[in-house]
């Protein structure tokens, strides 16, 4: 209830009490010593501090930590596609370009991050009954599979990446991230239909 604006005017009349906040905690307890000490001192640090020198710390902060959190763990796929830092940089700078097309970008990033429209992982999205190749009907369709060891598509590969069987790691390495996603246009496998999609 607002306060009746012709008492304003008049004396108030309050009454205080100390109630003691956060004694016994040992976070206040560790501020108390700290702001005790920091007063007892002969010399008095003081300065500013710019907000970008704070930001800058944060960021190198959390860099490190995600650095190592994907050392540690990571993505498997990733990793394999990915590869080392500086093929992980050519890799970024080549998806870069192909980003103009949205057809190829999409297939591009399906690739490296094992998120593609192949069977195994549809599979575990639950859109299809199976992880099986449709081509070959001889092991489940990963991204692997699909680019380096599918026996139904080795002509192919043996056109664009002049080898006719190869892993996962070997193709990202040794071939340009456009000649990785012509031999995928070429399989017509990660073609997108509009019409079809749910």
């Amino acid at each position: 209830m607002p306060p009746n604006p012709y008492r304003l005017g008049l004396p108030q009349y309050r009454k205080g009490m100390w109630v003691p906040g956060h004694e016994g905690h040992w976070g206040n307890e560790r501020a108390d010593q700290l702001a005790k000490e920091g007063t007892s001192r002969d010399t008095i640090s003081t300065g500013y501090i710019p907000q970008s020198y704070i930001k800058q710390l944060i960021k190198t902060k959390t860099m490190a930590q995600d650095a190592a959190e994907w050392t540690s763990k990571g993505h498997r796929h990733s990793k394999l596609t990915l590869g080392n830092p500086n093929q992980e940089q050519r890799i970024i700078k080549e998806l870069h370009k192909v980003q103009n097309n949205r057809l190829n970008y999409r297939i591009a990033t399906q690739l490296i991050t094992g998120h593609a429209g192949l069977n195994d992982h549809l599979f575990k999205m639950k859109l299809v009954d199976t992880r099986t190749c449709p081509d070959c009907g001889s092991a489940e369709e990963t991204v692997g599979h699909f680019l380096g060891q599918c026996p139904a598509r080795a002509r192919l590969r043996g056109e664009v990446f002049n080898t006719f069987y190869s892993s996962l790691s070997d193709i990202f390495q040794n071939n340009s991230l456009a000649k990785i996603v012509k031999y995928a246009n070429n399989t017509k496998r990660l073609e997108y239909d509009p019409d079809n999609s749910e």
